[in-house]
């Protein structure tokens, strides 16, 4: 029997990204190209992006001031 392994693919856990401004950059192309391929996605991201805003405030408003 032949051992049929997959062609050459990109691994994107393996590919290093730091932080700053290229982490960034790479994410938020990342990201775009997602969004772009799976337009359902978008109704997430709103999602998310108002749960996200929702939670920073909650937790600004009930953080003891330091």
């Amino acid at each position: 029997m032949k051992n049929i392994s997959p062609g050459p693919q990109i691994n994107i856990s393996k590919i290093p990204v730091g932080a700053g401004v290229a982490g960034l950059i790479f994410t938020l192309g990342s990201m775009m190209i997602f969004l772009l391929g799976a337009p359902v996605l978008w109704y997430f991201l709103a999602f998310a992006a108002a749960l996200g805003v929702g939670i920073a405030v909650v937790l600004r408003l009930t953080e003891p001031n330091l």
